[in-house]
């Protein structure tokens, strides 16, 4: 079973950005920042967050559109 490249690049591209913010999102939770400095790390991780749904969203459309290779 073979997927194209726009498959395999999203899959893997929503992998990593879903595990690195994973990561962040647990560091600003537990990590020993000072609540000054979670503010502004927050908000980067809310927007990137938000980019990254609007990719997933661009990912289940193109599964959609391209749908799934043959068994």
């Amino acid at each position: 079973m073979q997927y194209d490249l726009i498959s395999r690049l999203n899959h893997w591209i929503i992998a990593i950005s879903m595990i690195g913010m994973l990561l962040f999102g647990l560091y600003l939770a537990y990590g020993a920042l000072e609540r000054e400095a979670r503010g502004p790390l927050i908000d980067i991780h809310r927007s990137v967050g938000i980019l990254v749904l609007i990719y997933g969203t661009w990912r289940v459309a193109w599964r959609m559109i391209s749908g799934r290779s043959p068994p």
